[in-house]
């Protein structure tokens, strides 16, 4: 009988030892930081943690903006409406559901809290590297001259090549073919701003594709959607080009004035 026992103890024994602790957490609303802590570390110990409760569930997201000004995007989805802040303090609001913004000067990390129960969740901004110069490709012209102005306003480095003739061409900074350790992207402004030359050096489409395929941005703008020579970089094909309407600005509508190309 002696021996019985001592068995059944000693079975008893191993039994309890190769058992895995469980913890069950049943939570009426949002979940303590501190209590949240200490579940990770039991779980991190080899404990089985589980939990259930109605907590409302939110996340977001930070990533670098790929311009000069250095700004973040946060993303947020959530099923009430947040608050976003950082170590010094709030920054804005955003509805059930969730949205995104753009923001500049982030301090720290981004916190989001739920207006309803409390909930939050963390995310910490992606440093991002400077992008690089737009190169700015077309015919001389008041299109060329604008979009030139409107990057540099907002901050970016322009190279530009611009098309006075055949042989005749306007430059400004690095107009050479563009390359993924110098450029962002390539705006091709209207057909005819790459090929053959007697003059200077063209750059060629098939540098763009190059370029492209590397890694590298390229906007088509205009006519430069229907030269035939980025048919393959393309995501779509053009039409013909549809007219604008003549009497848009009689009815205060100036952008169905606009000749456009569907694509």
């Amino acid at each position: 009988m002696l021996a019985v026992a001592a068995a059944f103890v000693q079975a008893w024994r191993a039994h309890a030892a190769s058992a895995t602790p469980h913890v069950h957490w049943r939570t009426g609303g949002a979940m303590p930081a501190r209590t949240r802590d200490s579940l990770a570390a039991l779980a991190r110990a080899g404990d089985v943690v589980t939990w259930d409760g109605p907590v409302a569930a939110v996340a977001v997201m930070a990533e670098p903006v790929r311009d000069p000004s250095a700004r973040t995007r946060v993303a947020v989805v959530g099923d009430a409406p947040v608050a976003l802040l950082d170590s010094l303090g709030a920054i804005d609001s955003l509805g059930a559901g969730g949205g995104a913004l753009t923001t500049a000067g982030l301090a720290g990390m981004v916190r989001v809290v739920s207006a309803t129960e409390r909930t939050e969740a963390l995310a910490r901004p992606a440093v991002g590297a400077m992008p690089g110069r737009v190169l700015v490709l077309g015919r001389v012209g008041w299109e060329a001259k604008f979009a030139i102005a409107a990057l540099e306003e907002a901050g970016w480095g322009v190279d530009a090549r611009l098309r006075v003739a055949d042989t005749l061409w306007v430059t400004q900074g690095t107009a050479r073919a563009p390359t993924n350790g110098t450029h962002a992207a390539v705006v091709v402004l209207d057909s005819g701003a790459t090929g053959p030359a007697t003059g200077a050096a063209p750059i060629e489409a098939a540098q763009l594709a190059r370029f492209v395929r590397a890694g590298g941005g390229l906007l088509l703008v205009g006519d430069g959607a229907a030269d035939p020579a980025f048919t393959p970089l393309a995501p779509a094909r053009t039409a013909a080009e549809v007219a604008g309407e003549r009497d848009a600005f009689e009815r205060d509508e100036p952008r169905q004035a606009i000749p456009l190309r569907p694509l």
